[in-house]
């Protein structure tokens, strides 16, 4: 999946209740977003295996600069995180939920 022209992804998940935030990059959303919805268990072994939940995501042209960006926003409080999902999905939506992924959230 390209999104915004771009291949590289860095996004937040959650967990259901949304009380955990994980960070992460991929060069393939499409087929993250496929292991997530198909397999539960994906990140099995992680401590963050319910964050299934996409909340958040930055996409840019080239690997370096999304891990990068990865580290950078690893590094933020909770609280810096939080703020960072609130300007672009206030409600903090499921964004690979059904109901929202025929929206315009992703340009493909």
């Amino acid at each position: 999946m390209i999104i915004n022209g771009y291949y590289f992804v860095v996004y937040i998940t959650t967990n259901k209740d949304r009380t955990k935030l994980l960070v992460d990059v991929t060069g393939n959303m499409e087929g993250r977003l496929y292991q997530f919805d198909l397999n539960p268990f994906y990140r099995q072994g992680d401590t963050n295996t319910d964050c299934k939940y996409l909340l958040y995501w930055e996409s840019f042209p080239d690997a370096a600069s999304a891990i990068k960006r990865e580290q950078e926003i690893n590094s933020f409080s909770y609280k810096k995180k939080k703020a960072l999902i609130d300007k672009s999905n206030p409600d903090w939506l499921f964004l690979n939920d059904k109901d929202h992924m025929n929206k315009s959230y992703f340009q493909m």
